[in-house]
């Protein structure tokens, strides 16, 4: 029998290379895409090292502000307490100080006219003692001079030893020149002394004694 004849067999296709191969602009898409996405990955890195970076500084500045903060706290209290403690002692100093002042004291007495005693009731001399003040409450316009007629009445005692007493005897002028023995029953003294150590004092009547600046006035008889 005669062979049928095959039926006829289309050729093989070849395969695009365009379509299996991309071109040069592609590849230059390609990498620009790529080389984009790596800068925004680089970006976006650097972006948080920074961002981190400055969270971290800003933790370090903050808490350098509160150490400094803290240190200047303790700086001002411990400078407070230093004026504190320094004053203590200067108050302590001052009290010290007038131990011996507040020992010598004053008393009025009226025999027919004033008499004023200074009493030294500590423990040492004391030196210069003289009245600066004496106001009769019942008459403060009369004026107070000493009794002249009274031997050894002297404005300026030089020493008084301990235990001892230096007696003032006064008289009084009122403003139209009459004079008085006396200006009342009560009466504001002011006095000075020099103690031991050689500070000036002055007191007036039981009142806390104040140190004061030595006057030439203070040696005058």
């Amino acid at each position: 029998m005669p062979v049928p004849d095959s039926p006829p067999q289309n050729p093989p296709v070849e395969p695009d290379v365009a379509q299996l191969v991309f071109d040069g602009g592609d590849w230059i898409t390609l990498g620009i895409g790529l080389l984009a996405a790596a800068l925004a990955t680089l970006t976006w890195i650097a972006s948080r090292r920074s961002a981190t970076a400055a969270a971290e500084s800003a933790a370090e500045a903050a808490k350098a502000n509160e150490e400094a903060r803290t240190a200047n706290k303790i700086a001002a209290e411990q400078l407070a307490l230093g004026k504190e403690r320094a004053a203590q002692e200067q108050a302590e100093a001052a009290e010290r100080a007038a131990d011996q002042a507040r020992l010598i004291q004053m008393d009025v007495a009226n025999f027919g006219g004033i008499q004023v005693r200074i009493l030294n009731h500590s423990t040492l001399a004391i030196t210069h003692v003289r009245l600066t003040s004496v106001v009769g409450t019942a008459h403060p316009d009369w004026t107070w001079r000493l009794n002249r007629a009274v031997m050894g009445n002297r404005l300026v005692r030089p020493s008084v030893a301990p235990g001892k007493n230096a007696k003032f005897f006064l008289d009084f002028a009122d403003p139209a020149g009459g004079e008085h023995h006396s200006a009342g029953e009560e009466y504001e003294i002011t006095y000075r002394f020099t103690d031991a150590q050689g500070v000036r004092w002055q007191r007036t009547g039981s009142g806390s004694p104040q140190q004061v600046d030595r006057d030439d006035t203070d040696l005058d008889e």
